[in-house]
């Protein structure tokens, strides 16, 4: 036998360590309170790899929550995927089975609007940290308001315990939540939009932020860290831009919060859009929860091709479906249409700065 076959006891032991200590943690599906690593650095998004992408259709951007399985459905979108995808929670990687109706997704799907798919999807939680205050209707996590539509989970929650939200931000930078898991490990979190309060101090809403970046402010980031007597010290940070930066898409589909403003739609996430040909489709001063399509023009702006709202602002909770606009994309449980808000278990459940007019102006709701 050749020489460069043979290998020592001692180093077939120290291979073998090395292959363990690089396997993904995976235990989120079977412990409904997760143990989370310890690593407080942001979670960064494994890169698109652009290689699997149909390069005769370019792709189509998904931003929303997932309203049903049996693939996922997501904007009135059905996405399929393999059984191999790639789930990314908070930048873990889990099984597929760890998916839970009222996770906001980000997915890059390849194929027609009626026969998609994807490799990947990416589920990042809005904040994760301990609960400050509960109510019926509201919960406060990390100075955040976060409006409760539906039950809280069982048993009741109690200030002091740890929880991922998932969910949209409206305006005020309220989070409307779609999904309150609990959570444990040393994992503090936080995605919003960053701005210097009156007296200059950094915020993402009511919590004060020491250590970010001055050239983040006005942006929507994703920060962790550790909260301190009060205050968020950042031990990472990322701005959480993703699929209306990359250029090889043709189009994205976005769930959001938001409102017209002169010639553009500026949503929860501080991003602003021209409005392309929705102008007459929105209210000047109402805000709403829609679904917009987005593309890019030959020049690389980014415009609204078509907006559906699918809650007029009637309730502070998740949204009412079936308010269709004219060129808008089909109404959620509309004629046409898939139903919204099955519970687990059907269709296949798993177990268990400032630019002009169409530039960006912070970041995509991700």
């Amino acid at each position: 036998m050749s020489r460069r076959w043979l290998i020592s006891r001692r180093r077939l032991t120290h291979l073998l360590a090395c292959l363990v200590a690089g396997l993904p943690f995976a235990a989120y599906a079977e412990d409904p309170v997760p143990s989370e690593p310890e690593s407080l650095e942001p979670p960064q998004p494994p890169p698109i790899d652009k290689r699997r992408r149909d390069r005769g259709i370019g792709g189509t951007g998904v931003i929303g929550t997932i309203r049903q399985f049996g693939s996922i459905v997501v904007n009135d979108l059905r996405i399929a995927y393999p059984p191999d995808v790639a789930v990314i929670i908070d930048g873990i990687e889990k099984s597929s089975t760890a998916m839970r109706i009222g996770h906001v997704v980000e997915v890059v799907a390849q194929g027609r609007r009626d026969r998609l798919s994807t490799q990947r999807i990416v589920i990042t939680s809005e904040v994760i940290g301990p609960v400050e205050s509960v109510s019926a209707t509201m919960i406060t996590v990390l100075g955040q308001t976060v409006l409760v539509d539906g039950p809280l989970p069982q048993p009741p929650l109690h200030p002091g315990e740890v929880v991922s939200v998932s969910g949209l931000r409206r305006l005020d930078g309220t989070i409307v939540a779609s999904l309150i898991e609990r959570r444990r490990g040393a994992r503090r979190q936080i995605v919003g939009l960053l701005q210097a309060g009156s007296d200059g101090v950094p915020r993402i809403g009511r919590l004060v932020v020491r250590g970010a970046r001055r050239s983040l402010l006005g942006q929507r980031v994703l920060l962790t860290g550790r909260l301190v007597a009060g205050v968020f010290e950042v031990t990472g940070s990322r701005l959480a831009l993703a699929l209306l930066l990359d250029s090889d898409l043709d189009h994205v589909s976005m769930e959001a919060y938001g409102e017209r403003r002169g010639g553009g739609v500026v949503f929860g996430s501080g991003l602003l859009i021209a409005e392309g040909s929705v102008a007459a489709s929105l209210s000047d001063t109402r805000e709403v929860r829609l679904v917009v399509e987005i593309r890019r023009d030959e020049k690389g702006a980014l415009a609204i091709s078509a907006a559906r709202i699918t809650d007029a602002g009637g309730r502070d909770g998740l949204g009412l479906p079936g308010l269709r606009e004219d060129g808008g994309i089909p109404a959620l449980g509309g004629p046409g249409g898939l139903p919204l808000g099955s519970p687990p278990g059907g269709l296949g459940s798993p177990p268990g700065g400032l630019g002009a007019p169409g530039g960006l102006r912070g970041a995509p709701h991700l």
